[in-house]
């Protein structure tokens, strides 16, 4: 139990932050504040991260030429072998982008550090022609040709001013509402280079110029507006967005690019496929389209296709990819879903940048955290610590690569070195992680394991409320965790409304329903969680009875709801399962499984059973108890059967052996007083009934104590119990006939009368010449006389007899032997019960190696229970 509903062990890669609320941005400040960020980050000495934002500048805007430029200075300035690259991308862009001011002033900047490239030269010198006639198409006064200028030599704040002063006179000026259009793209103000654009156009401007920069603003407005969008969160704005650029360049592969990306961060990974497909299609060795239309595969858990897709990569794709920590990771999951354990640790071993002992190995940051989240994924914990060990050295501040350290200690059990990691972390490292519910739900998890269920509640508690307070939904893995804290603290009321609450939102959730069903269980609510097994959608129940525990938890409950057929057939698909591994079933599931064969009455299976865990040294008590419960109560079923055949002889011996062995149980010393009374051993039944106490009796324990009190002609005895009988039970018809009888032999005629007929007026149907319940024998003496001589006659049984009395075989060999012994003309009294010596092949003695009942322990009333099982997740 304590392992149950627990999630004993985080994913391997720590759960992420919720997203924040979704927020309105433009895509003009969205870009600015990045340029501005980047270039603050470039003039602190801090070009690694003004790189990274660079980058996320050039998802969205491939071609900005500011970002382009800075992408190469700062790989230039941090030594990356990639400055060539990315310099050559740049002076793609400018060789073949389309001539506008912002692409001549670049130019102008570029080649200013290479002088020597005659061909960007020629293409600076043919733009400013284009954008000399342009602009002398447009203006047309000498104020409208000074504002232009200002705008060519890139002077930004001269032109707005003078192109502001113009249509401040006359605001119906074309020629300059144009200008400011051509100025607000170099600001990067699209929406109102849109305005002033649409402006010219309607006051006359038609040159072809105002007509490209129409179309060009439109597509990097919803280029923008969509990359603005994919940062807010909002990915549906974002993908309509991309849809939107793509009506105005239909084979766009920027455009492609990041509307797959926005359906698969939307986990619409079919229409992501195909988007990527079309990439493919354009760009045959793109490396985006290859990894993207792989990931959208291994993520919608077609392995196959994904696998078939990494078969096709070209080579250089092959290459491109080798690095790449998401690929990776996916393709190392693909494998070992596919049990291909060993194409798994080849990619393993030929990742690169991986350190070991000695060899000097040095990783980024930023890829060796990657790198050592495959580790994780992939279970090799111990090589996953030494990495991350290796970027604390470099950088202690690290936080993600402390979170881990101690993670990756956790998962192999070393939760003191876990904790001593805790201890080491810098002030400020540790107070900025217990702001991440991932570092929360971790060190929760520690103290699960640690059985400090309060304080991991504490801290799971915490978690749910920075994720809450963040505008995110807490994860599910996350509080499958806190309900089963609460599970293993007792409050299943606020375990159940978890799951209760993560079914509604998933159904499909199989740890969910597991737990919920445990929880029902636990809290003793059966007959709700039977109506919840039926519930349970077919594919997730279909998947749930693979697993051995929640089987055993649905055989729990068919037996707590008296539905033993169904609760025997779970049974046996669970002795299946561990017949199938050739493992021993545990011995808390033996005692289920002969609890259930007890209620099936299917004695033959049971004895078995019982043997076996009679035999088991290693059961705890309540296991111990349990046991002795079902030896107890079967051996009271099987007398009243042999007395109700008429083997009154057998069934008291039953009741013999089962009174030495449990003295301790109230249902054996019921059972036992009562057929001692029924086979005439009137003083054994009343000086038992004198043992067992009667505050809690029934009707029927009264009659029966009473009558062996009558019969054994102890009337002060039958007068104790009668009156307390007699005040519980006023209206019972057998206890007003046994004090009718009780009053007679004291002589009160007329009370006898009065309770005569007080009984046959609360029985009206009961037949007139049918004795009472509980009435003595009519002669006693006789009666006793002859069970006294038949006990005298008879050797005595003991403790250790009762095992062979139940044994199936011997008892049907029992009633062959004594059916043909009838056969042949010497009948064997039916009440008594051959000897064991006279059943072939078997020996009157008990076998030495065989189990001895548990030493007589058992408590009062003791009945058997169905263990529990909680799922463990």
């Amino acid at each position: 139990m304590v392992a149950g509903c627990l999630f004993l062990a985080l994913p391997a890669g720590l759960a992420q932050n919720a997203a924040p609320k979704p927020q309105t941005v433009s895509a003009a400040a969205a870009r600015g504040l990045l340029i501005e960020k980047a270039q603050t980050l470039e003039a602190r000495g801090r070009p690694d991260l003004s790189i990274q934002l660079w980058q996320q500048i050039l998802a969205a805007d491939p071609n900005n030429l500011d970002a382009l430029a800075g992408l190469a200075s700062d790989l230039k300035l941090t030594g990356s072998s990639k400055s060539a690259e990315a310099l050559e991308r740049l002076r793609q862009a400018l060789l073949h982008g389309a001539s506008n001011p912002a692409s001549v002033a670049a130019l102008r900047d570029y080649l200013k550090d290479n002088p020597q490239d005659t061909e960007l030269a020629a293409r600076l010198r043919e733009d400013e022609s284009k954008l000399a006639q342009a602009n002398s198409s447009i203006a047309r006064t000498p104020e409208e040709r000074a504002a232009f200028a200002a705008l060519n030599s890139h002077q930004l704040d001269e032109a707005e001013k003078l192109f502001a002063a113009i249509l401040a006179e006359d605001p119906n000026n074309g020629s300059a509402a144009a200008g400011m259009g051509f100025l607000r793209i170099q600001q990067n103000n699209f929406a109102d280079a849109v305005h002033y654009l649409n402006q010219a156009e309607e006051n006359g401007v038609k040159e072809q110029s105002v007509v490209d920069a129409l179309a060009s603003v439109h597509f990097r407005s919803a280029m923008g507006e969509a990359a603005a969008a994919f940062a807010a969160n909002q990915l549906d704005v974002a993908s309509t967005q991309y849809r939107q650029a793509l009506t105005i360049h239909p084979h766009s592969p920027e455009v492609l690019k990041g509307l797959a990306g926005a359906l698969a961060a939307q986990q619409k990974y079919a229409g992501a496929a195909i988007i990527d497909a079309q990439l493919i299609a354009l760009q045959p060795n793109s490396a985006d389209g290859w990894r993207g239309l792989f990931l959208a595969y291994a993520h919608d858990n077609q392995n196959g296709k994904a696998l078939a897709v990494e078969a096709r990569f070209p080579a250089e794709v092959k290459t491109a990819l080798v690095t790449d920590p998401e690929y990776l990771r996916a393709l190392v999951a693909i494998y070992r879903a596919e049990n291909r354990p060993a194409d798994a640790e080849r990619v393993l071993a030929d990742m690169p940048a991986l350190p070991s002992a000695g060899n000097g190995t040095t990783v980024k940051p930023s890829i060796g955290i990657e790198y050592a989240g495959i580790l994780m994924d992939a279970r090799r914990y111990n090589q996953a610590a030494d990495l991350y060990a290796q970027l604390l050295k470099d950088d202690a501040g690290n936080r993600a690569a402390w979170m881990g350290l101690v993670n990756a200690h956790h998962q192999v059990g070393e939760n003191k070195q876990a904790i001593d990691d805790v201890r080491k972390m810098p002030p400020a490292v540790y107070q900025a992680a217990l702001g991440d519910p991932a570092f929360l739900a971790l060190l929760g998890t520690m103290d699960q394991q640690t059985g400090q269920y309060e304080a991991a509640q504490g801290l799971l508690e915490r978690a749910v409320k920075l994720q809450a307070a963040t505008g995110g939904q807490s994860s599910v893995a996350l509080q499958l965790q806190l309900a089963g804290v609460y599970l293993l603290r007792g409050d299943t009321a606020h375990a159940c409304d978890i799951d209760h609450h993560i079914i509604q939102n998933n159904p499909d959730n199989t740890d969910a329903w597991e737990e919920l069903i445990a929880a029902l269980l636990v809290a003793g609510r059966n007959p709700e969680a039977l109506a919840q097994l039926a519930l349970i959608p077919v594919p997730v129940r279909s998947e749930l009875e693979t697993g051995i525990y929640f089987l055993q938890s649905e055989a729990g409950i068919y037996a707590a709801t008296g539905d033993t057929a169904h609760a025997v057939e779970s049974m046996n698909r669970v002795e299946a399962y561990y017949a199938a591994r050739h493992i021993e079933p545990p011995a808390s599931l033996e005692i289920q499984d002969a609890w259930l064969l007890f209620n099936a009455h299917n004695d033959r299976a049971l004895y078995p059973v019982l043997m076996r865990l009679s035999a088991h040294a290693g059961l705890m008590a309540a296991e111990r108890e349990t046991l002795q419960g079902i030896w107890a109560n079967w051996s009271v079923r099987c007398a009243a059967a042999a007395m109700d055949g008429g083997n009154i002889q057998r069934a008291i011996d039953i009741l013999d052996a089962a009174s030495q062995a449990f003295p301790g149980n109230l249902a054996v010393r019921k059972a036992a007083a009562g057929g001692y009374e029924r086979a005439g051993r009137v003083r054994d039944s009343l000086a038992l009934y004198k043992t067992i106490p009667m505050q809690d009796a029934t009707a029927d324990d009264f009659e029966r104590a009473i009558g062996a009190a009558l019969t054994a002609n102890d009337d002060t005895q039958a007068w104790q119990w009668l009156q307390p009988a007699l005040d519980r039970f006023p209206r019972d018809p057998a206890i007003l006939a046994l004090a009718a009888h009780y009053e007679q032999i004291r002589g009160d005629a007329q009370r006898a009368a009065d309770f005569s007929r007080a009984a046959l007026a609360a029985t009206p149907a009961a037949p007139p010449a049918e004795k009472p319940a509980g009435a003595p024998a009519a002669d006693s003496s006789q009666q006793t006389s002859q069970s006294d001589a038949d006990t005298n006659a008879r050797p005595a049984v003991t403790a250790a007899d009762l095992q062979r009395l139940l044994d199936p075989d011997r008892e049907s060999a029992a009633k062959m032997n004594n059916s043909l012994s009838v056969a042949a003309g010497s009948p064997a009294p039916n009440n008594v019960a051959p000897s064991a010596s006279s059943i072939p092949g078997k020996s009157a003695s008990r076998p030495q190696d065989a189990p001895k009942i548990f030493p007589p322990s058992a408590s009062e009333g003791q009945t058997p229970s169905a263990p529990v099982y909680i799922p463990q997740h």
